[in-house]
């Protein structure tokens, strides 16, 4: 891991006429994986004294390659793998590329090797090559890696900032506001239950739908205000089976019209039941500093486990038995960990220059 550290942007020995820092965001079809590459570029901006320039670039490959392991391409030549997108890669090469999914992996790390490494190269999330083939590679600890250049995340990096949380709570949606209004003049919490489901690895069921129905009903008893949001991947049975418990109290559902509440939940929210299916949404909420419940699915977690264990562990996750506890987690900030990684490849008076050739 480098040692240096990157200027403040308010360094004074900075001028204001700096050029930008071009950045491509190297990612697969998968709206996560690019929400992760977003979210570290964000809090990246934040750290560096040059503003940057962020070039978003979809890693589509051709035949043979789409259908191949990224350990494989290489034996094609680095031009051939550097061409194997669609549209192919070009110069001038950028000054930092993060990479994320099994095509952009083996092309960001060819790019790296054509600049002679004057283009930074990041993985995001287990590259499956060589850790040495990239400047750095920021993975979960779960994945069990190891090396050198390794910053190994207890969650997923995302968008979810301080600063965002705390203007979806200044302009929150007018239903979700009053519900909330309305749980704290009873004197009662307003609880957030963010919905996944089914996946390769996990099942939401009937009987886990009954068994969660049976709960948060218990909880609007007691006069706690509930505010639901399901994903595509939430089976129409277990949505019917949660509504038909919650129809005789007072609760928000998103029926999937209009903006989604996702943002102003995890703000607003003074508990938040997270489904355990998801890596992405147990990290967002672990951000939040609220107390948050981990909904268990039935399936094979495999390594879906050991993060459940690491949050566990931190003290920023419990698993949901139906009781809310008055908790304060710790702080969890593993993007802005990520991020200060990144910007420690860039110190001062070691940017590189603008790359117009190979």
């Amino acid at each position: 891991m480098p040692n240096s550290q990157p200027l403040s942007p308010s360094d004074p020995r900075l001028s204001s006429a700096l050029p930008p820092l071009t950045v491509w965001l190297l990612c697969d079809d998968k709206a996560g994986t690019l929400n992760q590459a977003r979210g570290l570029a964000e809090r990246l901006a934040g750290l560096l004294p040059r503003p940057l320039d962020v070039q978003e670039h979809r890693a589509r490959a051709i035949v043979p390659f789409k259908f191949l392991p990224a350990r494989l391409w290489e034996f094609f030549g680095i031009r051939c793998v550097i061409a194997a997108l669609i549209p192919p890669l070009a110069p001038p090469w950028p000054d930092l590329v993060i990479a994320a999914g099994r095509s952009a992996v083996a092309p960001a790390a060819a790019i790296r090797r054509v600049s002679h490494g004057k283009t930074r190269v990041v993985a995001l999330q287990n590259p499956r090559l060589p850790l040495a083939r990239f400047d750095l590679v920021i993975a979960p600890i779960h994945d069990g890696l190891a090396g050198e250049n390794l910053v190994a995340l207890a969650g997923a990096p995302h968008r979810i900032s301080a600063a965002r949380l705390a203007e979806a709570k200044a302009q929150p949606p007018a239903d979700l506001a009053a519900l909330k209004a309305e749980a704290h003049a009873a004197g009662k919490p307003f609880v957030a239950v963010l919905l996944g489901g089914n996946s390769a690895r996990y099942r939401f069921d009937s009987a886990t739908a009954d068994r969660l129905a049976r709960n948060l009903a218990a909880l609007a008893e007691t006069g706690a205000r509930l505010a639901i949001t399901p994903s595509r991947r939430t089976p129409p049975d277990a949505i019917a089976r949660l509504q038909a418990a919650l129809r005789p109290y007072p609760h928000f559902w998103w029926d999937g019209t209009g903006e989604n509440p996702y943002l102003p939940l995890l703000a607003l929210a003074d508990h938040l039941l997270v489904t355990g299916d998801s890596v992405s949404m147990l990290s967002e909420a672990a951000s939040t500093g609220r107390p948050v419940y981990r909904i268990d699915l039935p399936g094979k977690p495999g390594k879906f486990a050991r993060f459940h264990r690491r949050l566990e562990s931190l003290g920023l996750v419990r698993p949901f038995t139906g009781v809310l506890i008055e908790t304060v987690p710790p702080p969890f900030d593993e993007t802005g960990r990520a991020a200060a990684a990144v910007a420690a490849l860039f110190p001062a008076g070691a940017f590189p220059p603008d790359q117009k050739s190979v």
